[in-house]
Formats: structure tokens, sequence, C-alpha cells
């Protein structure tokens, strides 16, 4: 009876040995990496959608930005935040942590935009409408980023798409004038591939309008108007 019971063990044993291995024997799935993620239209769309998800963090826009507004006369500071409290008093230094948390966001939008200004265009499976404004909205939000970055900090590092390709990203820093000529550049791109208007399902999405209203600030900060205007 003991030996039965052995044996059967063994076979059991070997049995559920030889299910798991080939149970856990699969390809995987839900893998992506740039290079085999831009395949469709759905793709490319997504990949928009995911720089939009970036406004909604608390520390991108709503609570990292307005923090700076603390040392002015019109924001009232509450709360034990050292961080929050040093900037108030302009005591801050790059080891803050709302400065960390707004830098990262920023580039962040850099980022994602630029991972799909260079991989869009590769997408075969595209209506030419979604292709566009796909690239637009992606050139907009990185004009956006550079802009918001500017803002804040002044000269900061113009990572292009060359130095992506290179994953070169110990970049010196730019100065305030080279990165105004990168925001207008890539917003000058967002206003020729972007529609006017959208429909009701897409209601919300950055437009030509947009990119020309974020390009008039621009403007209007680097006391410049576009040549066309000076010219005539």
């Amino acid at each position: 009876m003991k030996t039965k019971y052995i044996i059967y063990t063994c076979l059991f044993v070997v049995a559920f040995s030889t299910a798991c291995k080939k149970n856990l024997d699969l390809t995987q799935k839900g893998v992506y990496n740039t290079d085999n993620y831009f395949r469709n239209e759905t793709d490319a769309v997504n990949t928009i959608s995911g720089i939009y998800n970036l406004l909604a963090q608390e520390d991108y826009i709503s609570h990292a930005e307005t923090t700076f507004d603390v040392a002015s006369d019109d924001y009232w500071r509450s709360g034990d935040h050292a961080e929050d409290e040093a900037i108030e008093n302009l005591t801050y230094n790059a080891s803050n942590a709302q400065i960390n948390f707004s830098w990262t966001y920023k580039y962040e939008t850099v980022n994602r935009s630029t991972n799909a200004i260079i991989n869009i265009p590769k997408i075969t499976d595209i209506t030419p409408a979604i292709k566009d404004r796909s690239m637009g909205e992606a050139y907009f939000f990185r004009a956006f980023g550079y802009w918001r970055l500017m803002v804040i900090y002044g000269d900061v590092p113009i990572v292009n798409e060359e130095d992506y390709a290179k994953s070169n990203f110990n970049i010196p820093k730019s100065s305030i004038e080279e990165v105004r000529k990168q925001i207008e550049a890539d917003l000058l791109k967002a206003v020729d591939l972007l529609p006017e208007n959208y429909g009701a399902a897409d209601f919300g999405r950055v437009s030509k309008g947009t990119a020309l209203g974020l390009l008039t600030k621009l403007y209007m900060y680097w006391e410049k108007l576009p040549e066309a205007i000076t010219t005539e």
C-alpha cells in the first residue's frame, strides 16, 4: 500500500510539473516598446492621449505651478510644507521638491511628444486627417512643455529628435532665445497641421486656434512680431 502511494505521488508530481511548465511556457502579450507599438491609427491616438493625461497630474499644472506664486502678494500660503515656505521666502534651491516635480513633468511632456513626432510618421494604417492632427498635437505639446520650462526656469536643455535616437540626454542648457525659437518652430508646425475645430466626440483637444493663441503669447513675451507682419 505504501509503495502504491509513493508511485501515485511521483506520477502526480511529474504530471503537475509538466502541466505547470506547459502553462508557463507562453508567449508574453501586452509588452510594447517603440519598435512594436506604433502599428495603426488607434495606437497614434492613444499615444497622444497619453500626453493629455499628464495635464491631470497634481504636480504638473494644478499644484506645482501655483506654488510658484506664493512669493507674490496675490497668493496666501497655509500648511506646513517646507518646500512651499522656501519658495515663499525665495530661499529655495534645486533640491526643492516642488522644483523637481515641475521639471520632471514638463520634460515628460517633451519626451512623450518627441516620441510621437518620431514614430507616428512611420504608421501606414492611419487616415491622413488623424495623422496630421496627431502630429499637430504632438508639436503643440512639445512647445507647451518647453514654454512652461522656460517661464519657470529660464535657460533649459533642448533635447531634439536626433538626441532621442542616440539616447543622448546629457545636454547642456540652451539660452532663453534658443528655447523660444524651438517653441516657435514647433507651434508653427502645429498651426499647419491642427484642425480649426473638432466634432463633439473630440471636444477639448488642442486646435489651430489653441496653437495660434500660445504662439501669440510667445511673441508678446518675446517682444517679437512675426516677420510677415513687420514687413508689411
